[in-house]
């Protein structure tokens, strides 16, 4: 089409007339035909929604995914409710505990790519998947604080089996998912 575009609209700037149209009325149709082939051959470069379709109101799909997060409705080829069924298997098999588990183990798990993991939640679960890994193994601290698992271990294997790396980040994380100081919340 470009191509065809290209000749016509060189004939005719030159003054050329290789196609030898002579009638005033195939005149007016050689130059709606240019018309015809410029829009069609120019417009999607310019306009490329054109090619793809108009992209959904983003305002509605955000609102769809607050009011409904167990929709079924897939979005950008995420089943949703499929995720969500496997994100609880996983948590139940205490992977988010694990030292190594990161974003990619995740995906891999979900056997989705990174990216999708990482935008699955921050639209479903309106929050990073670091801070949704960390708040549960905030959980899984408290859970073990109450039970009395330090009166018999120390606060490094606490922070071992729910995952972290040091006391430092266990501390800090418990502080801010809790409103709490670790020792505030171990003396109580």
């Amino acid at each position: 089409m470009a191509f065809i575009t290209l000749f016509f609209g060189i004939e005719r700037l030159l003054g050329l007339n290789t196609l030898h149209i002579n009638n005033p009325s195939l005149q007016s149709l050689n130059l709606i035909l240019l018309v015809v082939l410029l829009v069609i051959s120019i417009a999607p470069l310019y306009f490329p929604s054109i090619l793809y379709g108009f992209p959904k109101n983003q305002l509605l799909v955000s609102s769809r995914i607050l009011n409904n997060t167990t929709s079924t409705e897939q979005m950008y080829g995420l089943n949703n409710q499929e995720l969500n069924n496997s994100l609880i298997v996983i948590e139940q098999q205490e992977a988010f505990l694990r030292q190594d588990f990161n974003l990619k183990a995740c995906a891999e798990l979900l056997h989705v790519p990174p990216y999708h993991a990482a935008y699955f939640f921050y639209q479903t679960k309106g929050i990073s998947f670091n801070t949704y890994r960390n708040k549960i193994r905030i959980e899984k601290a408290k859970q073990l604080i109450d039970s009395g698992f330090l009166e018999s271990n120390d606060l490094y294997k606490l922070v071992y089996l729910c995952g972290f790396n040091n006391k430092s980040d266990f501390e800090n994380n418990f502080q801010r998912f809790t409103a709490i100081s670790f020792k505030d919340y171990k003396s109580k």
